[in-house]
């Protein structure tokens, strides 16, 4: 992959200031990178100066666009920096249709060759092995585009840049934005935001512009955070709006100096069985391993459980209350985990209000230090997508994020992990005082 200072010579030459956004997704060498870009923000051009600044590392990649028209920024782009920097050997660029761009990689090396794909026309890219591939206005494409870049990368190992602004995002982009903002999702990838105020071009005084303090005068905030910053703007009904991947999730192993704690929710079915594994440093609470399953039986989760290479490790525990009294092969499921399991659980009954205000207080930062007393592991994918911060691993099944109900209560679904941690911490650390007017209602 290019060193930084290649990539700062290639900039240099084409006669291009970069700014640190810019520059940090230039550098990045992940396989995957996906770039939320704000109005205005410069995507086209970045885009194109992450092929500029690769393009001797293969002999062919695509510039992919929802239609021709689409791809046409990114090859004038292209197109541009290879004339400035006297590599260009041929380019075709009609006035519709796929454009191609030809560039010399040096005396006896096979040229590389950049050509537009349309994905109306899906088949033309099948069938081709690329090194790398800009997606351009991926926001606006089909999972199914991405999945077929995947496939015709894959030979040689490819690379892959998707581009797009949230506003007209499809489902699955947001999605794949919110999981590459974990450093170890299944995909390997990354994403980054590219704000308008990064581009000094078109607005020269950063954040401070006085148009973008305009703009955000008449958007509200919200809104001009979506538009010119990039970001994806959390569900306004989320129960727990806290928490933030940037600060509650990261890279937290099992330790083996420490004992280990488990809360559980059985998770009825259709609901998610839940097993979370929790240890407490310095009085706070590390997730770090955890069970989410749909369709098995307790007899199956206690397995799972002893298959765990901490399993004799766990020293105690505690499970959802109803446990007490739900019959599994005819016992109650905490007497199962008892005496299969080997796990004495604790359980009480715990008010949805007092849960939530509970777990609510470890999510906030210390108003004096900043830090926060919940760390979350990043493959926790079924706890983490509960709480917004990625796609449900059952998300087929129509599972999601822990939502409100249109009167304000907490839903019923997509808790199970939540109240699995709740359970725990509650047994730990006991319940914050009741607020008054609190209904009776339980987490169950």
């Amino acid at each position: 992959m290019p060193s930084e200072q290649v990539i700062a010579l290639i900039c240099e030459k084409v006669g291009w200031k970069y700014s640190k956004e810019q520059w940090d997704i230039l550098c990045d060498m992940h396989r995957i990178l996906l770039v939320k870009g704000g109005w205005r923000a410069g995507k086209s051009l970045v885009t194109a100066l992450k092929l500029m600044t690769r393009y001797w590392l293969g002999d062919l990649f695509a510039i992919i666009g929802a239609d021709y028209e689409r791809c046409r920024d990114e090859f004038t782009y292209l197109a541009e920096f290879g004339h400035r920097l006297g590599i260009v050997k041929d380019c075709h660029f009609p006035s519709k249709d796929q454009c191609t761009l030809t560039l010399s990689r040096g005396e006896g090396v096979k040229p590389a060759i950049i050509e537009t794909k349309s994905a109306k026309y899906p088949e033309k890219i099948a069938g081709r092995a690329y090194d790398g591939i800009l997606l351009v206005e991926a926001a606006q494409m089909s999972h199914e585009v991405f999945i077929m870049c995947q496939g015709r990368l894959a030979e040689k190992r490819g690379w892959l840049m998707m581009s797009g602004t949230l506003e007209t995002a499809l489902d699955w982009y947001s999605d794949k934005a919110r999981d590459y903002e974990l450093p170890d999702n299944l995909d390997d990838g990354i994403a980054y935001s590219l704000p308008s105020w990064s581009n000094l071009f078109v607005f020269p005084g950063g954040k401070e512009d006085p148009e973008l303090v305009r703009q955000e005068g008449i958007l509200g905030h919200d809104l001009y955070i979506q538009r010119y910053g990039g970001e994806v703007i959390k569900p306004k009904d989320l129960v727990l709006p806290v928490f933030k991947s940037t600060i509650h999730t990261g890279h937290f192993p099992y330790d083996k100096q420490e004992p280990v704690y488990v809360g559980i929710d059985p998770g009825y079915y259709p609901s998610v069985y839940a097993v979370e594994f929790i240890q407490y440093k310095n009085d706070e609470v590390y997730i770090f391993d955890e069970l989410y399953y749909q369709h098995l039986i307790t007899e199956q989760m206690i397995k799972l459980v002893q298959d765990k290479p901490f399993y004799d490790k766990i020293k105690d525990g505690a499970i959802d209350v109803i446990a007490t009294r739900h019959p599994t092969a005819q016992k109650p499921v905490v007497k199962e985990w008892k005496e299969q399991g080997k796990l004495k659980l604790s359980s009480q009954r715990v008010l949805v209000e007092e849960g939530v205000d509970r777990i609510r207080s470890f999510f906030i930062p210390d108003p004096v230090r900043g830090n926060v007393r919940i760390h979350i592991n990043n493959t926790c994918r079924g706890l983490i997508s509960e709480l917004g911060g990625c796609k449900s691993p059952f998300a087929d099944e129509g599972r999601g994020s822990w939502r409100n109900k249109p009167n304000g209560q907490p839903d019923e679904k997509n808790c199970c992990a939540i109240k699995a941690l709740i359970y725990e911490v509650v047994r730990r650390y006991g319940l914050s005082p009741r607020r008054k007017g609190s209904s009776v209602s339980y987490l169950k």
